[in-house]
């Protein structure tokens, strides 16, 4: 099964890296399954997405302007189903 992990952040920087990795740790575990993940990025000013960009196997969508948490989501999931051609997804905000 193809799953994707739908993230949606907004100045991140902090807790970002220290989640994808624990994430990837918990995946590992997992192999019976195809894994990606989508960080679907609100605009960050600080340093969220350079912090991402140094995982592998990350999938990002940088918004122009932050435009919620709600359209965020919708967002993932299209990309996540007409993109990633994901069976399922989960969703969980990045703090």
């Amino acid at each position: 099964m193809k799953i994707t992990i739908i993230i949606p952040t907004h100045n991140e920087g902090e807790s970002i890296g220290a989640l994808l990795n624990a994430i990837f740790s918990e995946l590992a575990k997992m192999p019976q399954h195809t894994w990606s993940i989508l960080i679907v990025d609100g605009k960050s000013t600080d340093n969220t997405l350079d912090i991402v960009r140094t995982f592998k196997n990350v999938h990002v969508i940088s918004e122009k302007e932050k435009r919620g948490l709600g359209y965020a989501y919708i967002t993932g999931m299209n990309y996540a189903i007409d993109t990633l051609r994901a069976d399922a997804f989960l969703e969980f905000d990045g703090d």
